[in-house]
């Protein structure tokens, strides 16, 4: 993965350059999954201290150098799922929705993890300098604890 910093609208070129890297390499294949992990929630924290992270899935073979680093995701039991389907541009107000509205009813917590967006294959043109139309963006939620644990 590739740090960005800064407004997340710009992470684009930190996945240019990790696509570059993993393909100068034999990474990426049709299975290749891309991801970015945002540690900051844009509300609090200035727009250019906005910490993210651009990158796709590789083997145990592969080892980082450079700017490119291997991080290990850990997986959460529990996820709230959120399919977003438009402009890369709208997909904050999306974000807004889910931390904002959804969750709070929800009676569910946060993980306090960064939250997790898998760019889908359409994804692929933004790799060129398009925004891409379709991302899936997960908000990790803690197990038990919450209302809807309760409820089950």
């Amino acid at each position: 993965a590739i740090r960005h910093t800064g407004p997340y609208g710009g992470i684009g070129a930190a996945f240019d350059r990790a696509r570059a890297w993993g393909a100068a390499r034999g990474l990426l294949g049709p299975e290749t999954r891309f991801f970015g992990l945002f540690h900051d929630d844009p509300g609090s924290v200035p727009a250019a201290r906005l910490r993210a992270d651009a990158g796709f899935t590789v083997g145990p073979e592969a080892a980082g150098e450079g700017e490119v680093r291997i991080l290990e995701v850990p997986a959460s039991a529990r996820v709230a799922v959120l399919r977003f389907r438009g402009p890369y541009a709208e997909l904050e107000r999306a974000y807004r929705w889910l931390s904002g509205e959804w969750l709070p009813a929800s009676g569910e917590q946060p993980a306090g993890r960064p939250c997790l967006e898998e760019l889908m294959s359409v994804f692929k043109p933004f790799l060129h300098g398009k925004p891409p139309r379709e991302a899936v963006a997960c908000q990790r939620l803690r197990t038990g604890g919450g209302e809807a644990d309760r409820r089950r």
